[in-house]
């Protein structure tokens, strides 16, 4: 009884020798283009008092809202490269105050300290990328949000190095 089914889609493949529904779906759906998101400018990185209490309102409309931040990576300088620290905004030393993040990198295909080595230069302490993500751990059993410590930002995409003239602040997606 089960090979009468099989039999059939045999014969309508052979009938019809183009591809397969399910091939012809997904081959539309990869030639679609992606999606333009849209941002709105939010406050600039400096006064961080300003900054935190922006973020706070971001997230009380929208729990996961994306974010575009300027985010600066401080790399460990030991044999084993890793991402020591990392703060918003671009000075290449954390200014008093500054918002510290923890990065979750779980949804990037590549690690995000792959793709920084990739766009900074090379041997450089630190390096300062515009990062999209959300709020929050998407891992929270591996990387909780702990009271005390700078809260977790959930890296969803890398938008490349900071460039001069660049405005140094944060974005919301519309």
């Amino acid at each position: 009884m089960t090979i009468l089914p099989i039999l059939a889609l045999c014969a309508a493949v052979v009938a019809h020798p183009s591809e397969p529904p399910i091939v012809q779906r997904i081959q539309a759906q990869a030639m679609q283009p992606a999606p333009v998101l849209e941002y709105s400018p939010g406050p600039a990185s400096q006064p961080a008092a300003e900054l935190r209490a922006w973020l706070s309102e971001q997230e009380a409309r929208d729990p996961k809202p994306m974010l575009r931040l300027p985010v600066v990576l401080s790399f460990a300088a030991d044999t084993l490269p890793s991402i020591e620290r990392a703060w918003i905004g671009v000075l290449p030393q954390a200014p008093e105050g500054a918002v510290l993040l923890r990065l979750d990198d779980s949804a990037l295909g590549v690690s995000l300290l792959d793709r920084a080595r990739e766009l900074c230069a090379p041997g450089a302490t630190t390096c300062a990328l515009w990062l999209d993500g959300t709020p929050g751990s998407l891992l929270p059993l591996l990387l909780p949000a702990v009271p005390g410590a700078p809260p977790v930002f959930a890296v969803r995409g890398v938008h490349g190095l900071i460039a001069p003239g660049d405005e140094i602040r944060a974005y919301v997606q519309q």
